[in-house]
């Protein structure tokens, strides 16, 4: 499974997370009323979802967790997931949702993690942090 988010960070994060980065964003998995978030703004979305959907693939079809009604040829999952933005747009926290696969809810946040590293999220215009929620979808018909 470490080879499976080795390729994960090389696809998904790029030069984001080669760089490096001295800021720590806490990544959690947990349940949330993701519905009850305003959604989070993007000025871009750099995701790469062939990678994404073949990295998922490969994590269902290793039989290390299985989703409902999923499978690695045949699958179509949407991951809520919140993050605490600062004012400046920057992501202090992650919370991805336990849909009970750890290796595809820690796929989800190391995306969001790049995403955030990236700049692609916008500057909420509040006086403080606060939680916003959005959701990752992979599929493969």
């Amino acid at each position: 499974m470490k080879i499976v988010l080795a390729a994960a960070l090389a696809l998904l994060a790029g030069p984001a997370l080669a760089q490096g980065s001295s800021e720590k964003i806490a990544i959690d998995v947990g349940k949330a009323a993701w519905d009850k978030f305003p959604t989070l703004a993007a000025s871009a979305n750099s995701t790469d979802y062939a990678a994404l959907s073949m990295l998922v693939s490969e994590i269902l079809a290793s039989g290390k967790c299985t989703v409902a009604n999923q499978s690695a040829k045949h699958f179509d999952i949407t991951v809520p997931y919140a993050a605490m933005v600062e004012p400046d747009g920057k992501i202090s926290r992650i919370l991805v949702s336990d849909i009970g696969c750890r290796p595809i809810e820690e796929l989800v946040g190391y995306t969001v993690l790049t995403r955030a590293r990236s700049g692609e999220f916008t500057p909420t215009g509040q006086a403080k942090a606060r939680w916003y929620a959005g959701e990752l979808n992979t599929n493969l018909e």
